[in-house]
């Protein structure tokens, strides 16, 4: 793996949204957090749609497929900043601890909402640099709940989180379970007990579960071939492949891109609002 730096920024930026506001259906190849000043909105990801609202922040996660939108009536305000890193890393698995956690809430709004009104400046310029996000960054987090405390206990958590992120990361490679617990640093037994824990499934059952995942993102929305999808997310072959997506899915892959596309189309033609920019 490529050695990352402790904390990297790399754009920020600040705005109040016009009803029904969108973006996405859209991949990020870094972390990126919006903090809703006011209003309300929604924010989809891997099937599932969240509300979000003032005093809330949403993580978008890298090479995930997200949609977000702007409501209609009380439409969001937000400062968003775009960052990876070794200590954002540790900053998301404190505060959004596994795969299916996006949103979180302040516990302090009041603080919270200060430190907005000091950095909005800053945001609107477009100037902040390296050390000013930073700074920025943690009093943002500080005001957020830590739940990695509350979901997880002692190192359990921080192995469970650092195999996930693992996972994430070198899903598209020709990982194995061997390799994930000689990273963290233990016995294979002891991360196949806390990942089937927590998650209900083996560590292999879920780096499987999570490249059917990204494959069914590329086949919705990329016009890549079976076998490059399959190669992209880690699977040997197309082949292999197949067989593995009909397993979770009940359909092969060429079936599934056929009906998501069908149905797709259904609704566009009884949608008679703007269609969604794809990019």
């Amino acid at each position: 793996m490529t050695e990352k730096n402790s904390l990297q920024f790399y754009y920020c930026g600040y705005e109040k949204c016009k009803p029904q506001h969108s973006f996405g259906p859209a991949v990020r190849v870094h972390y990126l957090l919006h903090f809703i000043l006011n209003g309300k909105g929604s924010y989809q990801v891997r099937g599932k749609t969240y509300s979000v609202c003032k005093n809330q922040v949403f993580l978008i996660r890298p090479q995930e497929v997200t949609f977000y939108e702007a409501d209609d009536s009380n439409p969001w305000e937000y400062l968003w900043f775009a960052f990876d890193g070794t200590e954002a890393d540790n900053l998301i698995n404190s505060f959004f601890p596994y795969e299916n956690t996006y949103v979180n809430t302040a516990k302090d709004c009041g603080k919270l909402q200060a430190f907005f009104r000091a950095a909005l400046p800053s945001f609107q310029s477009g100037l902040c640099t390296q050390e000013e996000l930073c700074g920025w960054a943690y009093l943002f987090f500080s005001c957020l709940q830590h739940k990695a405390d509350s979901q997880c206990k002692n190192n359990e958590g921080k192995y469970l989180s650092a195999a996930l992120n693992y996972i994430s990361y070198n899903y598209m490679t020709d990982i194995n379970i061997d390799e994930i617990s000689i990273y963290l640093g233990i016995d294979r037994t002891y991360l196949y007990k806390i990942v089937k824990k927590y998650t209900n499934c083996s560590p292999k059952e879920y780096l499987t579960s999570r490249r059917i995942s990204a494959a069914k993102d590329m086949l919705e929305y990329s016009q890549y071939s079976i076998t490059d999808v399959a190669l992209a997310c880690g699977f040997h072959d197309s082949s292999a492949f197949s067989k593995t997506f009909r397993s979770y899915e009940n359909k092969t892959p060429s079936e599934y891109r056929r009906n998501v596309r069908v149905a797709a189309t259904v609704q566009d033609s009884g949608n008679h609002r703007k269609p969604i920019i794809r990019t």
